[in-house]
């Protein structure tokens, strides 16, 4: 038998082209795999061939001299164990390209051939190991565990391996096994190799009767995709599903593993991700490192692999790749391979599928052995081999099993699931953010059990009101791992959070009068200050970013997420002022979301109380307005009274160019007290207001006339004749009120309560297109820049951005205009003499009078 591991080009272009002419299954050897065919064929031609083995697949067997020359044989016969391996390379391609669900098809592929689409281990994955652990040597004992697909020995045949397979001996001797056909088929691989191999089947029976040299360990946990998945249940492997295996039996078997393993030796297993994001499996290995120390001293190293193709679909795996006794005992190092510069895709190519399947291709120039045409799917091993080698750079991390601040060994893992921060953003753990309650265990008793189903995932409404949680009966529990305590109680308001159902969840007790109870797994907590508030806490807290790091941090098992893993999460922290702003925009929103539900009723009942409150803000503004005037007048009276000595005479005069008498400030004083009475008893704004025909040339003499100010003069212009002068219908109180806070704002923004001969207030009557308006101005500051003239008049928003008096004076100007048919307009110049204007124009004209 011919064990020439290495393939001649002669031969290979003859077997390429072989393969080229009928990988379809058009052609006439094979429906199904022309290449398992080739396999099987070119076995059965070995001298030593075993007829046990042969006999299953018999039906694949094929004359070769119908394709070949008799040099042609003699080539392939001389080298048939290296075909064979190069084959095996290209077997099950044409499933991924060119498969139908034709039904004659499946039968035959279930009667005739070798099982469908094994999984088989990819040769880069193979590269990797054999580069990191070293090549098997002659003799050494290779132990592949739970590896029915055991294509590792194919590529080092001169080691001797234990291969363990699902099955077991029956009483005459005979193997019973629902793998039969994989052993059978890997037999043929193994024994054309000449590979010296023992089967060792998992019921614990004829176990290998040495210390292994090299442990190899690879079964995907996939589930076949074809319609004969029940047929092919070879593929119960022992990590065929996360599920049926615990992170606790999975660690028990790889430290047994590792302790049947000679010391100085190593061990590679390519186990899914799953794992590797579980906590209880890190939890487990820390425990049995630290419980076996004396015996299992080893090093890991851990590498996430990039999603790969393995047969039918993609799964996201790792490799742990163990040295035993070979020093940094404890160390493990983390390696992200993820990216894609490390693992080519694999499958056809742009110039492949051309050929194949569009128009203007040419399907006889096809070639699957053609890297141009069919890229088989690899890792990047020397890429990988250059990072794990330099011991640098982003994709590397170290930890240990031990250390003494309890550290989390997948910290790193965790941290890269977590979010890209925004600008002004770092993440903190919440260990420095908050301080664990003061909390005592209890055994038993009857007390209100605070359980996670009342917990919430929203933090607006995650308030606990204690007199909802029911009282029970707590009572001993059977302890996992230690005398700890299952329940606990506290006896002061606190925030709490936990799992439930697969997420983190908040809560907020208040108002604790008695002690409340809670399982283990739920953690009460106090906010530290100054870092973060309250509301933004929890408001992270409920992101899936969080979920996502609590369980990473939990025991899976029972869904605990311990107090001291809970203190290990992280959450995006910006300043004080950012988050404060965050929460005020969920309000916001969520005010917005509620009003939106609110039936009609509850609308109107909420737009009545958002009038109340604005009406008592004018109502305040306008009693404001007239004590500002009042004391005013009341300052000059002051004046007067301190140039006098105390003696204050009725008919003086003050002022150098705007004479006023004393008298008429004391007029002025009695008016503004009448004034401050009405607005007291009158407590909405427009209450009683009626409409009247009205004449805005006597209104505005008259307005002026009462409202005399010391900080200003007026300035009274009309453009009309008095021919053409308007009558209007509107209330003359509200256009006063209107007034009022026109003036009152000149007063406090334009002129700053500063008294002045030059401060200007000038009122303007004019048409336009028939319509009457009143144009009131000043000339003192203009205002501020970042107030739009839409701001003056939104209820509040000015006031906000620290101009008080716009934002309810502005808002009360166009309520009360639109109130009787008119409208209002800001107009801001801050180059001309009067910088600041307001255009109140009335839409309700009674007739123009020709006088």
């Amino acid at each position: 038998m011919s064990q020439n591991n290495t393939i001649s080009v002669k031969t290979k272009n003859i077997v390429d082209n072989f393969i080229n002419e009928n990988w379809s299954r058009s052609n006439s050897i094979s429906r199904t795999d022309v290449m398992k065919h080739v396999i099987v064929t070119l076995y059965a031609q070995m001298p030593n061939a075993k007829a046990e083995l042969i006999q299953p697949f018999k039906d694949c067997i094929f004359d070769l001299s119908e394709h070949f020359t008799q040099e042609e044989i003699e080539l392939i016969s001389n080298e048939a164990s290296a075909i064979i391996r190069y084959c095996y390379e290209f077997a099950d391609v044409m499933g991924h390209i060119d498969f139908d669900d034709d039904s004659e098809l499946v039968e035959e592929i279930l009667v005739n051939d070798p099982p469908y689409s094994i999984y088989k281990t990819p040769k880069s994955l193979v590269d990797v190991c054999m580069r990191l652990s070293g090549k098997p040597g002659k003799g050494d004992n290779v132990c592949i565990p739970y590896g029915d697909v055991a294509d590792y020995a194919l590529y080092n045949p001169s080691a001797v391996f234990h291969i363990e397979c699902d099955g077991w001996p029956s009483e005459n001797g005979k193997i019973v096994s629902p793998a039969s056909d994989i052993n059978g088929y890997f037999q043929i691989l193994l024994d054309s190799q000449g590979v010296s191999y023992n089967e060792h089947y998992n019921d614990g029976s004829n176990l290998p009767d040495c210390l292994s040299d090299y442990v190899f360990a690879f079964n995907p946990t996939l589930t076949q995709k074809r319609p004969f998945n029940e047929a092919l249940s070879y593929c119960d492997g022992m990590w065929r599903n996360a599920d049926k295996v615990s992170a606790w039996e999975l660690v028990k078997k790889i430290m047994t593993a590792i302790m049947f393993t000679n010391s100085g030796k190593c061990l590679d297993f390519i186990l899914p991700s799953d794992y590797l994001h579980d906590k209880n499996f890190w939890d487990y290995f820390k425990l049995m490192f630290q419980e076996e120390k004396d015996y299992l001293k080893f090093n890991a190293t851990i590498i996430s692999l990039p999603s790969m193709d393995w047969g039918e679909t993609y799964i996201d795996t790792f490799l742990l790749h163990i040295e035993k006794n070979k020093g940094n005992i404890g160390e493990i190092r983390l390696v992200d391979a993820t990216s894609p510069e490390f693992y080519q895709k694999g499958g056809l190519t742009k110039e492949g599928t051309k050929a194949l399947f569009e128009p203007d291709g040419h399907k006889d120039s096809f070639s699957i052995t053609n890297s141009d045409h069919y890229k088989t799917a690899s890792l990047n091993v020397d890429l990988l081999l250059e990072v794990i080698n330099n011991k640098a750079g982003d994709s590397m991390h170290y930890t240990k099993f031990f250390a003494i601040n309890k550290n989390v060994p997948h910290q790193y893992l965790i941290d890269k699931e977590l979010p890209d921060l925004q600008e002004g953003e770092k993440y903190i753990a919440l260990k420095e953010l908050i301080d664990v309650a003061d909390s005592n265990g209890i055994e038993e008793g009857q007390l209100p059990l605070l359980d996670t189903s009342l917990l919430s995932d929203k933090y607006m409404d995650s308030i606990i009101n204690p007199s909802n949680i029911a009282t029970k009966e707590i009572g001993k529990e059977p302890k996992l791992w230690s005398d700890s305590p299952s329940y606990f109680t506290t006896k002061e308001p606190c925030l709490v959070a936990g799992i439930d159902g697969n997420h983190l969840k908040i809560g907020k007790l208040n108002d604790v009068k008695q002690p409340i109870a809670f399982k283990d797994g739920i953690t009460p907590f106090h906010v530290k200050k100054g870092i973060v508030t309250e509301d933004y806490l929890l408001r992270e807290l409920v992101k899936e970013y969080c979920t996502t790091q609590a369980l990473m941090l939990s025991d899976s098992d029972h869904d605990i997420l311990d107090s001291e893993y809970f203190l290990e999460i992280k959450i995006a922290v910006p300043s004080v002022e950012e988050q404060e702003r965050r929460c005020k925009k969920d309000i916001q929103k969520s005010l917005e979301e509620t009003r939106k539900n609110l039936n009609e009723a509850d609308r109107l009942l909420l737009q009545s109380a958002e009038e109340f409150k604005r009406d008592v803000h004018m109502k305040k503004h306008a009693i404001g307005q007239t004590l500002f005037n009042l004391g005013n007048w009341w300052d000059l009276l002051l004046k007067v009274r301190k140039e006098g000595n105390g003696i204050v005479d009725d008919s003086k005069e003050i002022g150098k160019i705007r004479k006023t008498q004393i008298a008429d400030i004391y007029k002025n004083l009695q008016m503004a007290l009448e004034k401050l009475q009405i607005q007291v008893d009158s407590f909405w704004r427009a209450d009683g207001l009626q409409a009247e025909k009205m004449s805005l040339d006597s209104f505005v003499k008259t307005y002026v006339k009462k409202h005399q100010s010391p900080l200003f003069s007026y300035e009274y212009v009309s453009t009309l004749a008095d021919n053409k002068m308007s009558n209007v219908t509107f209330s003359k109180q509200a256009l006063a009120m209107v007034f009022d806070n026109i003036i009152n704002n000149a007063c406090s923004h334009g002129f700053e309560n500063k008294a002045s001969e030059s401060n200007i207030v000038k009122i303007e009557v004019q048409m336009d297109n028939g319509l009457p308006y009143i144009v009131i101005s000043n000339n003192g500051y203009p205002i501020h820049e970042k107030i739009s003239s839409e701001d003056v008049f939104t209820y509040g928003r000015s006031s906000k951005s620290g101009q008080a008096h716009y934002g309810i004076g502005g808002y009360e100007v166009r309520s009360l205009m639109r109130e009787f048919h008119g409208e209002a307009e800001f107009i801001s110049a801050p180059e001309t003499e009067f910088p600041v204007s307001y255009k109140l124009t009335f839409k309700d004209v009674n007739n123009i009078m020709e006088r």
